[in-house]
């Protein structure tokens, strides 16, 4: 499967440019645009770019660097399409940076039609869309199986945010879908990111718990779902827990000599 990811890549040097009439029918207000902010840049597929007109687009360019950015969002866009089928052949997860990172075009909703493209092929989108934070709730909500909201940074953008967001996931797709994770530098980042991530957990289970939505070991679950679990039947780590924890105690013994030492051991 890496080969075939390396194939594809090669293809950025065969890409051919399309003409003017096929890129204007592909974006009829191309002369609108602006060299320093086209409008093709963000998390969205070119309107009308099926599969197969993608894969037209990968044809070798003429002369070198005889390129625009439709051509280099045509190609992103082939790119892109072919990891989502290769990860659902291999069953992994997609993960997609959504909200602030880039203010025009990031809003989570965009990756509708991408969604609904690859029925198979699970996507878990980071940072809560925000400021578009409903986005991620209404994806969730209608591809609760394939799509899962990960809060990473949102509560150090906006706290509040991170609190409404959660409180209603919760009401609106099921438990094993949520994540959070960390991304951070720092290990002061790192434990700050875990002192906001207790904060919003315990305002919002607490409510839930107070207006008698859920129980208090119901909401106990759903802290070990969040923070742990969740992540582990997604990304499918108990392999990953159950082989470290193999290795780190035969390690152990090598350095306290109670076994010979080997490379494998570690």
């Amino acid at each position: 499967n890496m080969g075939e990811i390396m194939n594809i890549w090669r293809l950025r040097f065969k890409c051919k440019r399309q003409s003017e009439d096929q890129a204007r029918a592909l974006a009829p207000n191309r002369t609108e645009l602006s060299p320093k902010t086209p409008a093709t840049i963000g998390i969205f597929l070119l309107p009308g770019r099926t599969s197969e007109a993608l894969t037209r687009s990968a044809n070798p360019f003429k002369n070198k660097g005889n390129y625009d950015h439709l051509d280099i969002k045509a190609f992103q866009d082939y790119l892109f399409m072919k990891i989502c089928e290769i990860a659902a052949e291999l069953d992994v997860p997609i993960q997609i940076h959504t909200g602030l990172g880039r203010l025009t075009r990031s809003n989570a909703y965009l990756l509708q039609p991408l969604i609904e493209a690859f029925p198979m092929t699970k996507f878990v989108l980071l940072h809560g869309s925000y400021p578009w934070i409903d986005d991620i709730l209404g994806l969730v909500h209608v591809y609760p199986k394939r799509v899962f909201p990960d809060l990473v940074w949102l509560p150090q953008i906006s706290t509040e945010a991170a609190v409404r967001m959660l409180s209603e996931l919760i009401e609106v797709t099921n438990s094993h879908s949520i994540c959070w994770r960390d991304d951070s530098w720092t290990s002061k980042e790192t434990y700050g990111s875990l002192l906001s991530a207790q904060h919003v957990l315990a305002t919002v289970l607490s409510n839930k718990v107070h207006q008698g939505y859920m129980s208090l070991p119901d909401a106990q679950v759903l802290v070990a779902n969040i923070l742990r679990d969740n992540a582990k039947r997604l990304y499918k780590l108990d392999w990953w827990f159950s082989t470290t924890r193999s290795s780190l105690a035969e390690a152990e013994k090598a350095w306290r000599g109670l076994v010979p030492f080997r490379a494998s051991n570690i």
